[in-house]
């Protein structure tokens, strides 16, 4: 799409807190009547693109107005990405650290974890190659015993995934080999927001950090609460993580604070 055609939606929009996909739709062939359905989801992904527009539930739509989409450091060490990339058969790591919330904390935590989150027959390896690598590593289930005992300056966090679990996806081949490489990826941000209200061991890492985190990441990024719902509702804790949300103000239909 043209930049002025962009930039006239972004204007219309601004009357909106969600509009949805089918009311756009509407407006939108009435608005442009020479453009063509077909390319229809072409238009929409360029105003996805060029932060106009984003999908906020399954049937809304929401204008980005100033939030944006959340950025994980991805800072990791090149020796242990290597050793990642090479576990044979394939498989999906998704890598962030405590570090990445840190802007939102008024206490920082004197340890920097790093979480890696791979699917659970794929975790003793993951551990293993990180204990082989000289880090210090620890299952989740473990985390509270560990620390409890243990001073470190930073410390690897093995957690466990699934397929519903929502993590970027990427297709990484070698260039070497016909085979695929095991991917690093990060995770979505609705899993870290679903994950910190509602896990056990970001209860005792964040204590009363969370309610601020909460507020921010609703606040000033991209949320889409689809993918929240979803996620939520498979680890049967959806009922908790709407009351932890609408509880800091938030309106959960309109996508804003009250």
């Amino acid at each position: 799409m043209k930049k002025e055609e962009m930039l006239m939606i972004k204007e219309d929009l601004k009357k909106y807190k969600v509009i949805t996909e089918n009311d756009f739709t509407k407006y939108f062939f009435n608005k442009f009547p020479k453009k063509t359905v077909s390319f229809y989801h072409y238009y929409l992904t360029d105003l996805y693109r060029n932060n106009i527009l984003y999908r906020y539930d399954s049937d809304l739509l929401k204008p980005c107005g100033n939030r944006k989409d959340f950025i994980f450091s991805q800072n990791i060490d090149d020796n242990i990405k290597k050793i990642l990339l090479d576990i044979d058969p394939s498989i999906d790591i998704s890598i962030w650290q405590l570090s990445d919330l840190y802007r939102f904390m008024s206490l920082r935590s004197f340890v920097n974890i790093i979480f890696v989150e791979t699917y659970y027959y794929a975790v003793d390896v993951v551990t293993n190659l990180l204990i082989d690598c000289g880090k210090k590593v620890v299952l989740e289930d473990d985390y509270d015993i560990y620390v409890k005992y243990n001073r470190v300056d930073e410390l690897y966090v093995v957690r466990k995934i699934n397929e519903d679990s929502p993590i970027a996806k990427k297709n990484e081949y070698s260039k070497s080999k016909e085979c695929k490489k095991s991917i690093i990826v990060s995770p979505k941000i609705e899993k870290v927001l679903v994950d910190i209200i509602g896990d056990d061991i970001f209860d005792t890492i964040l204590s009363d950090e969370t309610f601020m985190i909460l507020c921010e990441l609703l606040k000033q990024y991209k949320i889409n609460m689809a993918t929240v719902k979803r996620y939520a509702t498979k680890k049967h804790r959806w009922a908790g993580i709407k009351f932890a949300i609408e509880s800091t103000g938030f309106n959960i239909e309109q996508g804003e604070f009250r």
